[in-house]
């Protein structure tokens, strides 16, 4: 940079102006190429990656004002736009298969790309819900990364392998070959890809050649991809050892290291059912997440069941939790590092997340995985954790500690009275037919609707006033409005439909949960499920049933992914069953959440001439 800058001073002396035009404006674009290329993401607004994007925010910057249309129901053999074929109460017709916990899908070039474990990968198109191509030739368990400028999906194999495949028919158009499985999802920033073995090796390979950049050695088994900074231009990943690890992306040297709990990992404790065996501490299930304007990461801890409920009960006033934090620093599951050291920036004043893992019944806890966007020019936090404010605020309906969700601030000066890490309750209209507890997904936001899985129905709620009077306490939170859920429909109980269902998947009247807890959703989307499928497979319906449940968001379009394999397309579009809200809920034109971007994002390009018709094989790379 300061090379250009003199040689650009140099010219302006000496040269003519008419002499200087084009050599300037050469420069002032080098210039802007070198100081952009290197520490800046220049990945456009999409679902492209884990999470959304490299920071891994969980947030897309679009407005869902309704009337949500259901567009279609991808099912592993059901392909017809409308569902048609998977008709309820038909396992032979309509069928689907599990797809692993950690696989999410991303979307680019018309498609969502859709890792499935032993059974390849699928790539589904975004327009009618078909799929557009099947590589059964690739074993991934995890989620995949498009890139929109090579438009090439990257795959981790558990061979090994980062595979790059063509969107257009899934064949391989190079690969990488790491030290070890790889069982974890690679992004991709710029030029690179990056990707973490199950050694702990992160790996930079240049996205065109599919050759290593650099390799750094984190000797001990990888269990988080890594997120990146683009301010700062590092890259963070978390090891089996229970060490965080800042990277260098200049040349992969260690930034800082750090382990920010005092737990020891414990010996393995339990099988995943995906071939891993787990420890009693991990980082497994989730990913860092990266708050840029303030130079935070986020990292989540995965810790046993006994070791919360055998604590003292958890105080719910921010400051007390902090002190109960401080007071039993073993029981902290969510740390809040500097991006800069990996010093402590703040404790968060949450407690441990859901009660189970997302793939076995084992007792284990998940602690809060952040969503964070910036409102106002302020970033701040999503989550869901677990703690009693809804029994102190008079509703004892479940004896249980339920969940509840909250805004956290992520500085002192954003919010009058709150400091980094403070949490705002946020309503999650907890009534009976709405009701989740600690059995929660993870969270996705969009705009200002906020997406959560229960083991029962995936749901959405869109936020109305997040005033800074608002939030101080369970009874007085941010306020919200219900967007119509998506709810599991098994075909194993038909009678708990009080409607005929139709090929439009919309239930204009009450659909019953019968299941155990007999719950109402009133104005829903379903989705197929036969009596295979989760949550009732042997009877494990909590451990089960919100396995791998997500909402991508994508160009506007809302894809939810159900622990059955199944992908459920709802979005604003003009064709489609329309969801009409009840007299009594709010009007769905939401005032806009941030102000669009200076650059509107591309779409992606859609599907040419030459990607319609594909061939019915299965393809192997």
């Amino acid at each position: 940079m300061t090379t250009l800058r003199k040689t650009l001073g140099e010219a302006l002396r000496r040269a003519p102006r008419e002499r200087l035009i084009a050599p300037l404006l050469l420069l002032v674009l080098a210039v802007l190429v070198v100081s952009g290329g290197m520490n800046a993401d220049p990945t456009p607004y999409g679902w492209h990656q884990e999470a959304g994007n490299a920071q891994h925010t969980g947030y897309a910057p679009y407005d869902l004002s309704g009337p949500w249309q259901f567009r279609w129901q991808w099912n592993g053999s059901c392909n017809s736009p409308l569902g048609s074929d998977c008709r309820p109460g038909d396992p032979q017709q309509g069928w689907s298969f599990e797809i692993p916990a950690r696989s999410h899908p991303v979307a680019g070039d018309g498609c969502l790309y859709l890792p499935a474990g032993g059974r390849g990968v699928y790539a589904i198109r975004e327009a009618n819900g078909e799929t557009a191509w099947h590589n059964d030739g690739i074993t991934s368990n995890v989620t995949g990364a498009f890139d929109p400028e090579t438009r090439a999906l990257f795959v981790a194999g558990m061979d090994g392998r980062l595979y790059k495949l063509s969107p257009t028919d899934g064949s391989v158009q190079g690969s990488f070959q790491a030290d070890a499985a790889l069982d974890l999802a690679p992004i991709v920033v710029g030029g690179r890809v990056y990707v973490v073995s199950d050694r702990g090796t992160l790996y930079a390979i240049d996205k065109y050649s599919m050759s290593q950049v650099w390799a750094y050695a984190g000797n001990s088994r990888g269990q988080t991809p890594a997120a990146y900074s683009a301010r700062r231009d590092v890259l963070v990943f978390a090891t089996e050892d229970l060490y965080v690890h800042a990277v260098s992306n200049t040349d992969g040297h260690q930034v800082w290291r750090r382990k920010p709990t005092p737990n020891e990992p414990g010996e393995p404790c339990y099988d995943g059912g995906d071939g891993r065996r787990y420890r009693k501490y991990n980082y497994e299930h989730g990913w860092p997440v990266i708050a840029e304007e303030h130079g935070i990461v986020f990292v989540r801890l995965h810790q046993p069941n006994q070791d919360i409920l055998s604590a003292a009960y958890w105080p719910t006033s921010n400051d007390a939790i902090r002190q109960h934090l401080q007071s039993n620093p073993r029981l902290q599951t969510l740390f809040a590092l500097r991006l800069d050291d990996g010093g402590t920036a703040f404790i968060p004043a949450v407690g441990p997340g859901g009660i189970d893992t997302p793939e076995l019944n084992d007792g284990s806890t998940l602690g809060p995985l952040p969503v964070v966007r910036s409102v106002g020019g302020a970033e701040v936090a999503y989550m869901i954790w677990r703690n009693g404010q809804k029994c102190e605020a008079g509703d004892c309906s479940d004896a249980r500690w339920d969940a509840v969700m909250g805004e956290m601030v992520l500085d002192d000066n954003s919010v009058p009275g709150y400091h980094a890490g403070d949490l705002r309750f946020i309503d999650f209209k907890s009534e009976r037919d709405f009701l989740i507890s600690d059995e929660m997904g993870s969270l996705t936001v969009s705009g200002d609707t906020i997406f959560h899985a229960h083991w029962l129905a995936l749901y959405s709620y869109r936020m109305t006033d997040r005033s800074a009077s608002r939030g101080d306490s369970y009874g007085n939170p941010i306020s919200t409005e219900r967007r119509p859920p998506i709810v599991n429909r098994g075909s194993s109980e038909p009678d708990w439909v009080t409607y005929s269902p139709g090929p439009n998947h919309h239930a204009d009247g009450t659909i019953i949960q019968a299941h155990r807890e007999g719950r109402t959703f009133q104005d829903a989307f379903w989705v197929f499920f036969n009596a295979l499928d989760p949550p009732y497979a042997g009877g494990n319906t909590y451990g089960d049933g919100y396995k791998g449940r997500y909402a991508i968001i994508h160009d506007g379009t809302i894809y939810y992914q159900t622990n059955g394999g199944s992908i459920f397309a709802v979005g604003t579009g003009s064709s489609g069953s329309v969801y009409v809200p009840p007299d009594d809920e709010p009007g769905t034109n939401p005032p806009p959440a941030d102000p669009p971007p200076s650059n509107p994002p591309p779409t992606s390009p859609p599907l040419g001439a030459h990607q319609i018709h594909l061939p019915a094989l299965l393809r192997r790379g």
